[in-house]
């Protein structure tokens, strides 16, 4: 069996009978790690300096007006979902916090009448066909779709430019320039740089 198929089985045997019921509760959101990371406080992400108190000010204004926001970096373990899960915490209590299924979802969440699209942020741990837990064409295009409903979105994706991440989302997921344009904002992630030692001297 492939890595694919082996996640895809342990998925959906897990899970089965709660993952179209409770969408409070992330689905597969570390991609393919068994044993999920220890999360980090937005706190801990200023300190490691991949983002200073201004860009987290922002950030949190553009949450607090119901705006959403996308993570984005080329290089996996750059820290895009690790980043974006220290901003959930800035979710007011009183809104929704919806994990999308990835593969698997079926949006019911439209129709349980637990909560309006107003109060409703769409999370997505990342948008991309590597693993049956992300989230992929046509699935991805609905949801950008659902911005107009006015639910706000949340998620990560693979680009190293905002001309790269508007270039994927329009040719890979077909996602429309108006619903692409309702994103608030787009933070570039990048790994950690280490400037190269100097040669010895002679």
């Amino acid at each position: 069996f492939s890595e694919r198929q082996i996640m895809d089985s342990y998925y959906y045997r897990s899970s089965r009978y709660r993952m179209f019921d409770d969408y409070s509760e992330p689905f597969g959101w570390w991609g393919g790690h068994w044993s999920p990371p220890v999360p980090l406080s937005v706190i801990q992400i200023i300190e490691s300096g991949s983002m200073n108190a201004r860009m987290v000010a922002l950030a949190w204004l553009m949450i607090e007006r119901h705006n959403s926001l996308m993570f984005a970096s080329e290089p996996p373990m750059a820290g895009k979902t690790t980043t974006m899960t220290a901003f959930i915490d800035f979710i007011p209590r009183d809104q929704r916090r919806i994990y999308l299924r990835g593969m698997y979802e079926s949006f019911q969440f439209e129709e349980d009448g637990k909560g309006q699209p107003a109060n409703s942020w769409l999370l997505v741990n990342e948008f991309s066909n590597h693993l049956p837990t992300y989230l992929w064409w046509p699935k991805a295009s609905r949801v950008f779709s659902l911005l107009e409903e006015r639910y706000c979105l949340r998620g990560t994706r693979h680009a190293d430019s905002a001309e790269e991440a508007r270039a994927q989302s329009r040719h890979d997921l077909d996602v429309s320039a108006d619903h692409l344009a309702q994103l608030g904002l787009l933070f570039l992630c990048g790994m950690p740089h280490t400037p190269p030692r100097p040669p010895p001297r002679a």
